[in-house]
């Protein structure tokens, strides 16, 4: 039996990421896959730089974007994270960096939520995922699955307690240049809007495909 053309497209992602030497895949959920990438570091530092006047950051689960969410806490940002399922949304303490002895951990993991996280109600000036693929030409990033689309629209429909992620918030995706590619297999799902997507190396303005060099430079 022949693959499916998604199941085509993860292979090839796969292995685009593991002959770069990008070769850590990491499931979260268990029924979803993200590429979990080295040069993930470069590619947070470009959005810090980019969006360096935002001050609250909403950072999905995604294992691919740890970098990122201890990043926002170093600079002193704030860092809310939408509960697994899209029902709620928390702020991250900066003390969750570092344990009992005061010792910098070695990841820092949103499930369970840290000690010390507490409901978010207030405004949020950026929000971040993560994709499997993306093409320049499409505003819709290839998720494989769901889930990051699903929580984005609970949030935007609005939480039990009255708080809403507001329409006119920036979307961007933060993802590796070997994920991109050109067209989406037939019955594809999991779609996910951006309007932006920042590598180790460029941000690309999606739809019209614009490239910015990106870097340490930025």
């Amino acid at each position: 039996m022949n693959p499916d053309p998604q199941t085509i497209l993860t292979q090839e992602i796969h292995q685009r990421l593991k002959n770069a030497g990008e070769t850590v895949w990491q499931r979260f959920p268990r029924e979803g896959a993200h590429p979990s990438f080295r040069s993930a570091p470069q590619a947070a530092q470009n959005i810090l730089a980019l969006f360096h006047s935002a001050k609250t950051f909403l950072v999905l689960r995604d294992q691919c974007l740890r970098h990122l969410r201890e990043l926002v806490l170093d600079r002193g940002k704030r860092l809310v994270v939408p509960t697994r399922r899209g029902e709620g949304v928390f702020e991250i303490p900066a003390s969750s960096m570092f344990d009992q002895q005061g010792q910098r951990v070695k990841a820092l993991k949103v499930d369970p939520l840290p000690k010390g996280s507490i409901p978010y109600t207030g405004t949020v000036d950026l929000v971040v995922v993560s994709c499997l693929a993306w093409d320049p030409r499409e505003h819709h990033l290839y998720s494989y699955e769901d889930r990051s689309g699903n929580i984005l629209e609970e949030l935007h429909q609005g939480l039990p307690n009255g708080w809403k992620l507001a329409l006119g918030v920036s979307v961007v995706c933060m993802t590796s240049d070997h994920q991109q590619v050109t067209g989406w297999p037939v019955g594809a799902r999991g779609f996910v809007w951006a309007g932006a997507v920042v590598t180790p190396t460029k941000i690309v303005i999606l739809g019209d495909g614009e490239e910015l060099p990106a870097g340490p430079n930025l």
